[in-house]
């Protein structure tokens, strides 16, 4: 059975959001930072492996990011809250929406410079989304 939680790592000044599927790993990954809690990452295991097979991991991991190191060390975290299916895909298509928007106006940037800033993924999008979220006990 697939379950969702989301963490907080202080060190790294990060909110991480995870689905985990049924046989244990990660399927989605959600990651907002800073003080402004900008999303960085709205990863899908999936999909990475889909653009990675196609060659467009690039073109992926500029749109979505990627997977952060701090799921590696929880050491970090200051404790794991359990969320609802509904809690984390509200979460998903916020971030999904602005790393999508971000892509864009990188896109767009790039067609009328003839250059793109190249920061990891969606990250420097000034929405602060996510301690307003309710977590939602299953």
């Amino acid at each position: 059975m697939k379950h969702w939680f989301r963490r907080r790592e202080t060190a790294a000044d990060a909110w991480l959001y995870c689905e985990i599927g049924a046989d244990g790993a990660l399927e989605r990954h959600v990651e907002f930072r800073g003080p402004l809690e900008q999303p960085v990452a709205a990863f899908s295991s999936t999909e990475w492996w889909a653009a990675r097979q196609e060659g467009r991991l690039e073109a992926y991991e500029a749109t979505f990011g990627i997977l952060t190191d701090a799921l590696a060390a929880p050491a970090d975290a200051d404790g794991t809250q359990p969320l609802t299916a509904r809690a984390f895909e509200d979460v998903w298509r916020v971030a999904r929406s602005i790393c999508e928007a971000r892509s864009r106006v990188k896109a767009l940037t790039r067609h009328r410079t003839g250059h793109l800033d190249v920061r990891a993924g969606c990250g420097t999008w000034p929405y602060r989304v996510m301690s307003s979220w309710p977590v939602s006990m299953p």
